[in-house]
């Protein structure tokens, strides 16, 4: 069974389109379940600052450890 478009009559039967009839509870249910542009942005500025975050701290954690002293002269004279 295909799905109704807006133009098409209504399964219900009275005649109307779709869009006049029972489309548009379904549009409204659509409206509302859809996140507006605000809700978008801030979960782009939450990933972005994600990932910020993660990469300071990687960069922090894979930084050297300091290396030991080189040997001096004196120290390899003496065995």
């Amino acid at each position: 069974m295909e799905p109704v478009r807006m133009n098409d009559p209504c399964p219900c039967g009275s005649k109307k389109k779709y869009k006049h009839c029972h489309g548009k509870e379904a549009h409204k249910a659509n409206q509302y379940n859809r996140p507006n542009n605000a809700t978008l942005l801030w979960g782009i500025l939450a990933v972005i600052l994600l990932l910020g975050l993660m990469s300071i701290f990687f960069k922090r954690a894979e930084a050297p450890a300091q290396a030991s002293p080189a040997p001096t002269a004196q120290s390899q004279t003496k065995s």
